[in-house]
């Protein structure tokens, strides 16, 4: 996924994915902390640079790209000494642990971004927006909290 600033509204605290998989738009709301976060990012750089790029291109680093880097930094011994991990298991670290802090089923599943499967995705046409964005604030306090204990 890349993204750029006209897609985050600091403002409100939203940012928009307008293409994926489903040709959906997406929209989330972002936990305080990366609103804060990008803010600050913002204030001292271009409005159209992304956080996530190379610095010698001005498209971001696409994820597949971010993978491929992930790989070349292991195999140096340049990463930190863990088991081998990608950037998509991050999403399964986010749903595996909105689910430890009793997170609704529907609305983690929404959080990840995966989509309603069969006479489900008929009937049911609500998106959780709202409930993504308390759960995913909840996850990111929660970060907040474990690393503050080390």
């Amino acid at each position: 996924m890349s993204a750029i600033w006209w897609q985050r509204d600091l403002k409100r605290g939203v940012f928009t994915w307008p293409k994926n998989k489903t040709s959906v738009p997406r929209r989330i709301i972002l936990p305080r902390q990366k609103v804060e976060l990008l803010a600050e990012y913002k204030k001292g750089r271009e409005i159209n640079k992304c956080p996530v790029q190379v610095p010698s291109r001005e498209r971001p680093l696409p994820q597949a790209q971010l993978s491929q880097r992930l790989d070349w930094l292991d195999e140096k011994g340049l990463l930190l000494d863990l088991e081998h991990w990608t950037p998509h298991d991050l999403r399964r670290t986010c749903r595996t642990n909105l689910g430890r802090l009793g997170c609704p089923e529907a609305v983690g599943v929404a959080a990840i971004g995966h989509t309603k499967k069969g006479v489900v995705s008929i009937y049911d046409l609500h998106t959780h927006k709202p409930e993504v964005g308390v759960w995913l604030q909840k996850w990111r306090d929660k970060l907040d909290w474990i690393l503050r204990d080390e």
